[in-house]
């Protein structure tokens, strides 16, 4: 009996040590579950904040701007997007991405630098659509040229920042830029033609190469009389044009 007795409790202590055994093997694997999560959780916050960071400060991220270390390659001609005085000696050029919440952001600085100095500078709006990481860059650069086309490219280009959060996330926005147009005054039709056109695309993709062959590899990038402005706050684009026009 003893014997008997003694096997059916090794074969229970037995049993328990492997309940036991498997149990602290699935502790070790939730805690290294944790541990994943909690490192990719870590990671995508320093992500989050850098961003957050770079849009404030508009890519520089040394607190310090200057101008210098690029040079415009693409001269202003009658072409391009101006306000401001045509005729001023001073010329920012900016170019942009109609999707990027940076250049959106850059907006009040370029707005309260045209509101003080604008009959003392010419400001230059061009395409640089960033396509990888914002799909709707490029047809949001060809709705403000297809308004241009009938003298609203301005006009679509405010509208188009002023709701970029409506049209950013949408798969197909060419219904809201169509109903941006009619909103503008526009010949819906021809609007909705030029859109589509090749000379549109062409425009657009001839400034992003003038871009690249400048050095832009980040959007906004300005050019300060034809020199790359390296701005560790949008706030400093007024100072660097004071200096300028002083």
């Amino acid at each position: 009996m003893t014997n008997g007795s003694d096997k059916k409790e090794r074969r229970e202590l037995t049993r328990e040590d492997y309940i036991k055994l498997e149990k602290q093997q699935k502790q070790k694997d939730l805690a290294k579950r944790i541990a994943l999560w909690g490192g990719v959780a870590l990671a995508l916050a320093l992500m989050l904040w850098g961003l957050a960071k770079l849009g404030a400060s508009g890519g520089a991220g040394n607190g310090t701007s200057t101008v210098g270390g690029g040079t415009l390659s693409s001269p202003v001609t009658a072409s391009d997007w101006m306000r401001g005085n045509p005729n001023a000696t001073v010329t920012l050029v900016e170019y942009s991405d109609l999707q990027c919440p940076a250049c959106r952001a850059a907006q009040t600085a370029v707005q309260e630098v045209l509101k003080k100095y604008g009959d003392k500078i010419k400001f230059v709006y061009r395409h640089y659509p960033l396509a990888q990481i914002h799909h709707n860059a490029q047809i949001a650069a060809q709705a403000a040229e297809a308004a241009g086309n009938q003298g609203k490219f301005w006009e679509m280009h405010d509208k188009l920042f002023d709701n970029q959060n409506s049209w950013s996330s949408t798969k197909n926005p060419l219904d809201t830029f169509v109903f941006y147009a009619g909103e503008l005054g526009l010949n819906v039709d021809q609007f909705k033609t030029d859109f589509g056109s090749s000379a549109v695309a062409s425009k657009i993709t001839a400034q992003a190469l003038g871009g690249d062959t400048s050095g832009v590899n980040a959007t906004p990038t300005f050019f300060l009389n034809g020199e790359k402005v390296n701005l560790g706050s949008f706030a400093d684009l007024e100072t660097l044009v004071s200096a300028a026009i002083k």
